[in-house]
């Protein structure tokens, strides 16, 4: 395969490793070793782009702990996850992302011109379980909690915001993408910062395939950004369980084709088809009777921005050595 390929314009840096997350659980240390490891030994490193660490881990990094583990002295790229708790209280949310975001100023300024640099370039965050986005007064808080990130983060971070399964089964994504457009619209200073969902795609809840698909659809109307977590370990659906090429094959076919070249019924197909429905070339991605080329993909990813939470970096990559890819 050419060293720049379709698959790599795909594919290349859509993993967040989350080596301390469960199930791989591992302590700081040996994430980090995972990660640094990944990079010099792997057939793909290619495919991680950063680590995403919660807030404690993130204050214990240092460029002594870095090196130990195993860093080369290049940059290191980090998304931080927000400490909002699962089941959080609405009138908790504003007050957990300034906590989050003083603090990430704090290492920031510390970080920056440290012998290692690193760098915290995403901050996740759940929303209350609470908020529908449908209601004015919610939209009113995450308004004033979008006010507050741009404030605090310089325009430096690029936010992500997770809906959990429950809201995202009942009221979807359409009132949060609202929300956040009508924001940007109508903000008097230049938004320089990215805002995205996020979207749990396994665990205990998986989405349906018309709620998943409908997510991509809405989100590539609006143009907004797309996180996905959970599962996605393997390169093609099976089952149950989604794929990851089959979850950036559609975000690149959306994004590029919009919602009339590329319906959320195909958007669904694309979601559950098999791999044997797919093939790259070096110049060009091919799903049925749609194509794009590397460079459309490209374009589609400098608008979705797509990458995916994973506790691991070697079954994704096996699962690649394993379809010849």
């Amino acid at each position: 395969m050419s060293l720049y390929h379709a698959f790599f314009a795909l594919t290349g840096s859509i993993i967040d490793y989350a080596g301390t997350f469960a199930p791989a659980s591992l302590s700081l240390d040996d994430s980090l070793k995972k990660a640094f490891h990944f990079r010099k030994s792997s057939k793909h490193p290619w495919i991680f782009g950063k680590m995403a660490l919660t807030m404690p881990h993130l204050k214990e990094l240092s460029a002594a702990r870095l090196l130990e583990a195993g860093a080369d002295g290049n940059a290191c790229l980090f998304t931080a996850i927000g400490s909002f708790p699962e089941g959080g209280k609405a009138e908790d949310f504003l007050a957990k992302i300034e906590w989050d975001l003083r603090e990430l100023r704090r290492l920031e300024d510390r970080w920056f011109y440290s012998s290692i640099r690193q760098s915290v370039v995403c901050y996740e965050t759940r929303l209350p379980a609470s908020w529908s986005l449908t209601a004015d007064d919610d939209s009113r808080q995450l308004i004033q909690a979008l006010e507050r990130f741009r404030i605090l983060s310089r325009g430096r971070l690029d936010l992500f915001l997770e809906l959990d399964s429950s809201q995202l089964a009942k009221v979807g994504v359409s009132g949060l993408l609202k929300t956040v457009t009508q924001w940007q619209e109508q903000s008097d200073e230049d938004s320089s910062f990215d805002i995205g969902i996020k979207l749990r795609t396994g665990g205990k809840s998986v989405p349906s395939l018309t709620v998943l698909a409908t997510a991509i659809s809405e989100a590539s109307s609006y143009g907004i950004s797309v996180k996905a977590t959970q599962g996605l370990h393997e390169c093609y659906s099976h089952g149950n369980d989604y794929g990851f090429i089959n979850l950036f094959a559609s975000l690149a076919f959306s994004f590029s084709l919009g919602q009339g070249g590329f319906t959320s019924k195909n958007i669904e197909d694309c979601l559950k088809s098999p791999g044997s429905a797919f093939s790259f070339t070096k110049e060009s991605l091919r799903w049925g009777e749609f194509q794009l080329s590397a460079e459309q993909i490209e374009t589609a990813r400098r608008v979705h921005r797509a990458t995916f939470g994973s506790c691991s970096l070697d079954e994704p990559e096996a699962s690649i050595l394993k379809e010849n890819l």
